[in-house]
């Protein structure tokens, strides 16, 4: 990117273009087969009071092969009820998905949940047809 272009997302954030994003990928806890939803919320807050720019939900950090999507989608609502809006939520598309309209559908979802962006892992296959067809 050019110097002398703006980059809408680098005014995001608590930055607001001083300094690039910082972004942190939050883990999931479990209790037992379910998520434990006060050690996420106890989690957000943590990451809310660092200074982050924002944060990835259902994404990174190996929990996405066993979320359920209704577990997803609430760790992102829980993270919008809890987080300013200066906080920017991405949503990681859930590894299940096969086909671009299915990540669609996903991205759509997760936008629902409250989520400002989505990270999206191509499946198996072609990445360009996948990542070109969204």
């Amino acid at each position: 990117m050019h110097a002398d272009r703006k980059n809408p997302w680098t005014e995001r954030g608590r930055s607001h273009g001083r300094r690039p994003l910082v972004l942190a990928a939050v883990i999931t806890p479990f209790r037992g087969d379910a998520l434990d939803e006060s050690s996420f919320e106890e989690n957000i807050r943590y990451q809310d009071a660092s200074g982050l720019d924002g944060i990835l939900v259902g994404g990174t950090t190996g929990e996405n092969a066993i979320l359920h999507v209704a577990e997803r989608d609430k760790e992102i609502e829980i993270a919008k009820d809890i987080l300013d809006d200066a906080m920017i939520i991405f949503g990681g598309v859930m590894r299940r998905v096969k086909t671009s309209d299915e990540a669609l559908t996903d991205i759509e979802r997760i936008a629902r949940a409250g989520a400002h962006a989505a990270l999206v892992a191509p499946p198996d296959g072609s990445m360009v047809d996948y990542m070109t067809s969204l």
